[in-house]
């Protein structure tokens, strides 16, 4: 579900991705960052997880940086 949100441009759907990278599941965070960054809304990614207190924000923010340069 979160791949087909991030194929829609409008800020609909940025405010869901962002919702779900606050979501629990750290897969359901980690698919939402990844979609934000490769439909350019990095930097939406960047102010959630920045906000992020613990060591959740940075493997999130790890994943996706080897996920988006090994594409």
């Amino acid at each position: 579900m979160i791949f087909s949100i991030a194929s829609d441009r409008d800020e609909t759907a940025a405010r869901l991705l962002e919702f779900a990278l606050r979501d629990a599941s750290e897969t359901v965070a980690l698919a939402a960052a990844h979609a934000l960054a490769t439909s350019g809304r990095a930097q939406i990614a960047q102010q959630v997880l920045s906000g992020e207190a613990g060591s959740r924000a940075g493997r999130i923010a790890a994943a996706v940086s080897l996920l988006v340069t090994s594409l």
